[in-house]
């Protein structure tokens, strides 16, 4: 029997509070540095107390720099922002990512900690995490499917019918789905991804969540849930492009076993990569479809898929050599030292590059 209150879920996207290569010592933890979270985000206050429980995908590790290695350097995160994030209104944290494991185990276990002894829940595995709203219980299963590094157990790294028979099972009255998935820069999820996030919802689900494109995908109800299959970027330093600069705030509301969206929010982030409320895009028909399915020939997905990817990765290159006298002298050696693995194998780069 399903209780009668609502419960209400504030979502976004991904929260990287490091560097990527192309920023090094120019990107998020340069930019915020010295900066509160008050400052950068207390405009968004309002969004957040509105709700019981709010959720975001921590794409970083957290920690401190060491100056003499610049590739230990990349997506390290300022935890001095944690207190911050708590204080403006997240609850629970994904750590389900495919960078949260690129410095080692001990590295992402050490974030997690430090996630926790800021108050704020860090959802990796096992799953569920369960946590109480006013007595009401609440389940986040969360799963990483993009496999760049091993995943020493940290988290779910596929969605088996086992985990389906969890969903299934879970005697919670709200049932959340983190994954990280799809394909970056991809504006329409994959027939695979709706395919896998109907099989979610008919399992019960109340929300599915996903991250990991880099960009806005569609947002759908489905069988009493609500599907976002990409929030976009929330804070990240990929700034190429108004695609990468943009994202969504998800609110929504569980109530008797039926979830509904209570509001939908446009951000766009400005130089310093904080997110700034817009009433509409210039590209609004994009986010403002309930759905981008990708309505073309079986097959042709991949297609545009990799013609997305090429198109980003140009972009952030041309966006570099515009940009030279502002991009850190290192920035070019870490790129080619991270490439040259690649040239030599004839393996496609991981995410961690352009």
């Amino acid at each position: 029997m399903h209780c009668q209150d609502p419960i209400t879920v504030l979502s976004v996207g991904d929260i990287m509070l490091g560097e990527g290569i192309q920023r090094l010592r120019r990107g998020v933890r340069t930019a915020w540095t010295g900066k509160k979270v008050e400052q950068l985000l207390g405009h968004l206050s309002p969004l957040f107390k509105a709700s019981d429980l709010c959720f975001g995908n921590l794409e970083c590790m957290l920690g401190p720099l060491r100056p003499a290695n610049l590739l230990s350097q990349i997506y390290i995160g300022d935890p001095a922002h944690l207190p911050g994030l708590r204080g403006l209104g997240f609850t629970h944290l994904s750590l389900a990512n495919n960078h949260i494991l690129e410095q080692g185990l001990a590295t992402a276990q050490a974030t997690k900690s430090l996630v926790a002894s800021a108050g704020i829940t860090p959802c990796c595995g096992p799953n569920p995490t369960r946590s109480f709203l006013g007595g009401l219980a609440v389940d986040l299963f969360a799963f990483n499917l993009i496999h760049d590094t091993p995943h020493f157990g940290f988290y779910r790294h596929e969605i088996t019918q086992a985990d389906l028979d969890a969903i299934q099972n879970s005697d919670a009255q709200v049932k959340i789905i983190s994954v990280h998935w799809g394909h970056e820069y991809s504006q329409y999820p994959s027939p695979e991804q709706v395919e896998l996030a109907h099989r979610l919802a008919e399992a019960g689900a109340s929300l599915v969540l996903g991250h990991h494109p880099h960009v806005v995908q569609g947002i759908e109800a489905y069988g009493g849930a609500i599907i976002a299959y990409s929030l976009g970027n929330f804070v990240f330093d990929m700034n190429w492009s108004e695609e990468t600069r943009s994202s969504m705030i998800l609110q929504t509301e569980t109530r008797g076993g039926k979830t509904r969206v209570v509001e939908l929010r446009h951000l766009r982030q400005d130089d310093i990569f904080v997110p700034q409320p817009l009433p509409a895009l210039p590209d609004a028909r994009i986010l403002d479809d309930p759905l981008r399915f990708y309505r073309q020939p079986d097959g042709a997905y991949v297609k545009y898929r990799d013609q997305r990817l090429k198109r980003s990765r140009l972009r952030a290159i041309v966006y570099l050599l515009k940009n030279f006298h502002r991009v850190h002298s290192k920035t070019w050696q870490v790129l080619i030292s991270k490439r040259l693995p690649t040239l030599r194998t004839g393996q496609s780069p991981t995410s961690a590059t352009l």
